[in-house]
């Protein structure tokens, strides 16, 4: 099956092409664009799927993208639900994929240093995907406790700390609200160095999304979930077994 390699420009482009207004799971290589600029990218991105052999020319001298690319593009651009996976192992490059699904179709989305890999996938194989991505080798030796709600807000201005070099004020804050062992595994993981995982997905028919992130470590498993509408996360100890049983919901 091929895949069609393309910047987050070209991206942008063609979906926007197809009627897209936005491009879910795509950075916007156009933010702070000056507007008599874009015009000039578009020449620039048309050349470059042109050198690619994505355009293709007929015996008239009229260009257009090809069929099966357009189909893929459609796809990206029109779909009715959209899923995230990201997965991040200690140590190791972050794993960014992405799928577009228009019924019984999808497309899958891997994002490189140089922009993404498109290419068709089996709808059927999603759910086994994800489950093969968050497959960690975890413990169970984090103590049971009970559910930590914590507001968005305090967890974005906690990482801010952490990103800044302050550990020590990152940890104390964390410190309010669990044990010492699970303040380290969640300043870990929002440092990266630790496993962890998170999963999106969302259904533009009926408007709803979902969201999930795993953090693993040598002892255990938790899932920090955001509740709708509260601007709360919830922080819980789960295991693969729990996880894997959720999987087929949040996907379909």
């Amino acid at each position: 099956m091929e895949s069609f390699n393309l910047s987050s420009k070209e991206l942008m482009f063609l979906c926007a092409g197809m009627g897209a207004k936005e491009i879910y799971g795509v950075e916007d290589a156009y933010a702070g664009s000056e507007a008599h600029n874009i015009s000039d990218e578009m020449v620039m991105i048309h050349n470059s799927l042109e050198k690619k052999g994505y355009i293709e020319s007929d015996f008239d001298g009229n260009s257009g993208l090809r069929a099966d690319l357009a189909e893929v593009i459609g796809m990206c651009a029109m779909c009715d639900k959209f899923i995230a996976a990201d997965c991040q192992r200690a140590g190791s490059d972050a794993v960014n994929t992405a799928f577009y699904i228009m019924k019984d179709r999808a497309v899958k989305s891997c994002k490189t240093k140089e922009g993404y890999i498109l290419q068709k996938a089996d709808i059927n194989t999603i759910t086994d995907y994800v489950r093969d991505l968050i497959s960690f080798e975890t413990a169970d030796d984090i103590a049971d406790f009970e559910k930590v709600h914590m507001s968005l807000k305090e967890l974005g201005e906690i990482k801010a700390t952490a990103d800044a070099g302050d550990d020590v004020k990152a940890r104390e804050r964390l410190d309010s609200h669990f044990d010492k062992k699970i303040s380290h595994i969640i300043l870990s993981a929002l440092e990266h160095n630790t496993d962890f995982c998170s999963i999106a997905a969302a259904d533009f028919n009926n408007k709803s999304a979902r969201s999930i992130m795993l953090i693993n470590s040598s002892s255990g498993l938790i899932r920090v979930e955001p509740l709708p509408d509260s601007g709360d996360v919830v922080f819980e100890k789960t295991d693969i077994e729990s996880v894997n049983a959720l999987i087929s919901e949040y996907l379909f």
